[in-house]
């Protein structure tokens, strides 16, 4: 029963990728790329060949700044895709400043929880990452508070536990062996 879901899943989400590469990209790489572009000019013109943490620092917190920005807006993108309402851009990002301490929250807790449960032999972090996939989702088409966004993903997720680790497993593979 898995085996089918996951592969309709993972055609969907290409169909959809594909189809609307643009208007993600639109989304996306108006704050992604100058950050990249800024932290890449920090590291190579300012920072010492060799790794030190604190130098870092400044990169890792603009991009830690800035990246719920454009993931809370690709959510409601894709949102408004599905509910045939298209959002303009501008909408989409104001949205992302407005959920940005709630996503900011959820997503400190999961990654302590997850790093802990990778802490406890890799299994427990792979089984939270999977149980918290619908955590984000859940915060910001619900409105849930975070806390009860994680809860509701436990929850929801645990029929689907294979289906959506097998597609983790899945695109992981398809972007790191090319």
């Amino acid at each position: 029963r898995s085996t089918p879901m996951l592969i309709k899943s993972l055609a969907e989400s290409w169909s959809f990728f594909k189809n609307h590469f643009i208007a993600i990209s639109i989304i996306i790489l108006p704050i992604a790329a100058p950050v990249e572009i800024l932290s890449t000019l920090y590291q190579y013109y300012l920072t010492s060949d060799e790794f030190n943490f604190i130098e870092e620092v400044i990169p890792m917190a603009l991009s830690s700044f800035t990246y719920p920005i454009y993931a809370i807006a690709t959510i409601f993108y894709i949102t408004s895709i599905i509910n045939k309402e298209t959002l303009k851009t501008k909408v989409l990002w104001k949205l992302g400043v407005k959920f940005w301490l709630p996503y900011v929250f959820m997503s400190a807790i999961i990654i302590l929880a997850v790093s802990l449960g990778f802490i406890l032999l890799i299994i427990p972090g792979i089984i939270l990452v999977v149980r918290y996939a619908f955590s984000e989702f859940d915060l910001l088409l619900n409105n849930s508070k975070p806390l009860t966004a994680i809860t509701n993903s436990w929850t929801e997720t645990k029929i689907y536990m294979w289906v959506i680790f097998n597609g983790y497993v899945i695109i992981t593979i398809a972007l790191v062996v090319p």
